[in-house]
């Protein structure tokens, strides 16, 4: 999901995010399968992959407060 708007939101339902190991969102894909992933974010073939099959992902601003 993502927010277009204040009032509009955007499903993709095969969509990816890749997040560092500090927690920092490094990419987002609208419509890649995880070939497609790895073939245009080679350096990130090793990383850990977490698949949503029920519901979705939402990201958020969230961090560790100051």
């Amino acid at each position: 999901m993502h927010c277009v708007s204040l009032a509009k939101l955007a499903a993709f339902p095969k969509g990816a995010i890749g997040v560092d190991e500090k927690g920092i969102i490094q990419f987002t894909e609208k419509e890649l399968d995880l070939e497609g992933i790895f073939q245009t974010h080679p350096d990130w073939k090793d990383a850990k992959v977490v698949k949503v099959e029920d519901g979705f992902f939402f990201p958020g601003f969230v961090g560790k407060p100051k």
